[in-house]
């Protein structure tokens, strides 16, 4: 007598509802910490952007950045807010502000962000199952756990225009609440700019 395998609906118990969010959310958390707690700093950039926002957070000057003595606008400046936050988040947790990690903190929260977004997308267009599988898969991926374990932009920027992409997936489906959610795509979308210019509009 042919049984129904119990595999398919152990997964739907995970991919279903705020259990698969959950799960998602820790895969990338895992991802993006295991490699921000112990890797040291791995190129010059990095550490132009810590250096930059640890001059941010030591002078409590928010609106101009610097490198040394010369100024650094190159790029936007929220990435530098994002890592000032977290830094004096944890300066109660850490002795020197030239301690690398927790300027690695938001680059791990753009790539669970990113994630999530992924498996809200996905599971618009294709069902929780497929979306589930899409987030398990980017969250784990090389390319994106290394982002997210480095003080950089390309993680927070890909958080925010992922979730530009998922907004845009709720309103192609359609949604009870479309003002919301418009406002949610253009929210994203100024957070990408601050993050990375005009790459996050470009893109959407």
């Amino acid at each position: 007598m042919a049984s129904s395998p119990a595999s398919p609906a152990l997964f739907d118990q995970f991919a279903r509802g705020w259990r698969g969010y959950v799960l998602i959310a820790l895969i990338a958390l895992t991802s993006g910490f295991m490699g921000a707690m112990r890797v040291p700093v791995t190129d010059i950039d990095e550490a132009r952007f810590a250096q930059a926002t640890r001059q941010m957070v030591e002078s409590d000057d928010y609106v101009r950045i610097h490198f040394q003595d010369t100024e650094r606008n190159r790029k936007p400046i929220g990435i530098y807010w994002l890592q000032a936050a977290s830094v004096n988040a944890m300066h109660p947790f850490i002795e020197r502000l030239n301690t690398i990690w927790p300027y690695r903190i938001p680059s791990t929260l753009g790539l669970m962000l990113a994630s999530l977004a992924t498996l809200w997308a996905g599971t618009a267009l294709f069902g929780p199952r497929i979306g589930f599988v899409g987030a398990a898969i980017f969250a784990v991926g090389f390319l994106a756990g290394v982002e997210g374990m480095i003080a950089k932009t390309d993680a927070a920027m890909t958080g925010f225009t992922a979730l530009a992409f998922a907004a845009l997936a709720q309103l192609r489906v359609g949604t009870k609440r479309p003002r919301i959610i418009a406002l949610l795509f253009w929210a994203a979308i100024g957070c990408g700019i601050l993050i990375k210019g005009p790459l996050p509009p470009a893109a959407a």
